[in-house]
Order: structure tokens, then C-alpha cells, then sequence
């Protein structure tokens, strides 16, 4: 016969299990609706992201970007602050025709435009394209500063803009090559020869390069390669140059 001590030992087990079972299930409803909390923020929180991210994005293209004219030029790793309609000031120039449709360019990911090339006095340049006279600046450099500036305006196709200062008024016109409706880009080759191109003067017509004798005046050769406009010539060694153009390519001649 079973004693009370052995019937409350049986209903301490009991209630023992009870408590285990009970606590095992509080736990794995707790669990489960962690996990199904866990996964609603988790979601919550992608939604947030994508949301910020086009906002980052939005708020990058109005501070940095086109938005507003406002630009920011990466050149050779130095930053210039201004707007589409200072660069465009030239029509015709290396930065019309980048700022159109026709270029596609695109901004990198901080929302610079990138050109690999020296700053050197962009700055300068800069300033006369916000119509600012810079004649007292242009005195003040070196003639090896003022080479590179020259190069600098003839790359970005900025003749016009600093027609003022790059034309003698005391030298005399010895020859007068005529071929292009405009020319955009001239270099020299050696002492008696000169490449030239239409570059962007001439956006939708000419993709050749002449090459002239300037001593006889004439046009001896014409190279027809490029699909798009050229946008730049540079003298190589022996005798060689390089032109490039958007057509994405860089022929060597």
C-alpha cells in the first residue's frame, strides 16, 4: 500500500515534468517570436536602406552633379567647384561638347567628372571662362607655367576664350592654310610640317587630319581612320603622333 510521502513524491515528479514542458514550450514560443521579430526588422531594415540609398543618391546628384549647373571637375586628382554654364561658355570646346548629349560622360562615384590630365593653372583658366580678365596672372608665370597653360587652352579647345591673350598684335601673317570651315586642334610635327583637325569646332562633319608644309602652304596629306570627331593630337617620338576621338579610339601614326 502506497503512503502519502510515496503519493506526494509522485505529485512533485508530476508537477516537475509539468513545469519542464511548460518552460521547453514558453521557450521555443519565445524563440519563434524572436525569430519572427528578428525577420520583420531584418526586412524593415533593407527597406530603410534601399530608401536612404536613393536619398544619398538623389541628395549626391544635387550637390555634386548637374543639379542646379553646379559641377565638380576631378583634374588629375584636384578638385575644381563650378557650373555647366561657366565650362560652357565657349561653344565648341572641349567641355560643350562633354556636357552634351552627344559625349555621354558620366560623373564617378563621389559625382566628379574625372580628366586625366595636370592641373597645372586650371584655376586661371577657370577664371577666364567666369569672365574675369587674367592678364596680370598670365604676366606673373614662367614662360615654362605659360607653355603649359597654352597647352592646356589648346587641349580644352578654349582658343577663343583667351583669343585676347595668345594673339600677337606685332607678328606678321606669312602663310594661309585653308581647308576646314573651323579648326580645332593644331600641332606641330617638325620645322616645315603641322598636323590639324576639326576636333569639336566642327562637331558632325569633318574626322580627318591634314597634314600641311608650311613652308609651300599646302595640304600634302589627308589621314582618314577616326569614325567621331577628334579631340585630341599629341607629338610622339620619331616623327609619330597620336590622335583620339569618340569613337574610343587612339590611332598612332
Amino acid at each position: 500500500m502506497r503512503t502519502t510521502s510515496d503519493l506526494f513524491e509522485d505529485l512533485r515528479i508530476k508537477l516537475d515534468d509539468f513545469i519542464r514542458q511548460l518552460e521547453i514550450t514558453v521557450q521555443n514560443t519565445v524563440e519563434e517570436e524572436k525569430q519572427r521579430v528578428e525577420q520583420e526588422m531584418s526586412e524593415k531594415m533593407k527597406e530603410i536602406d534601399e530608401k536612404q540609398k536613393k536619398l544619398d543618391e538623389l541628395e549626391k546628384k544635387y550637390n555634386n552633379t548637374i543639379v542646379g549647373n553646379r559641377v565638380k571637375l576631378d583634374i588629375g586628382g584636384t578638385l575644381f567647384s563650378t557650373t555647366i554654364s561657366t565650362l560652357t561658355s565657349q561653344k565648341n570646346s572641349f567641355f560643350s561638347a562633354m556636357f552634351s548629349k552627344d559625349f555621354g560622360v558620366k560623373p564617378e562615384a563621389d559625382g566628379s567628372y574625372f580628366i586625366d590630365r595636370e592641373a597645372n593653372d586650371f584655376s586661371l583658366i577657370l577664371s577666364r571662362l567666369r569672365g574675369e580678365e587674367v592678364d596680370k596672372k598670365m604676366k606673373s608665370l614662367s614662360n615654362e607655367r605659360r607653355e603649359r597653360l597654352f597647352e592646356d587652352i589648346n587641349y580644352y579647345c578654349l582658343q577663343d576664350t583667351f583669343s585676347d591673350y595668345i594673339n600677337p598684335t606685332c607678328v606678321q601673317c606669312v602663310a594661309t592654310l585653308n581647308s576646314y570651315d573651323k579648326i580645332g586642334l593644331i600641332i606641330e610635327l617638325n620645322n616645315d610640317e603641322i598636323a590639324s583637325c576639326a576636333g569639336f569646332a566642327d562637331f558632325t562633319r569633318d574626322r580627318t587630319i591634314k597634314i600641311w608644309n608650311t613652308r609651300e602652304g599646302k595640304c600634302i596629306a589627308t589621314l582618314i581612320s577616326h569614325t567621331h570627331n577628334i579631340y585630341s593630337l599629341t607629338k610622339l617620338r620619331n616623327r609619330r603622333f597620336a590622335s583620339g576621338s569618340l569613337d574610343k579610339t587612339i590611332k598612332i601614326w
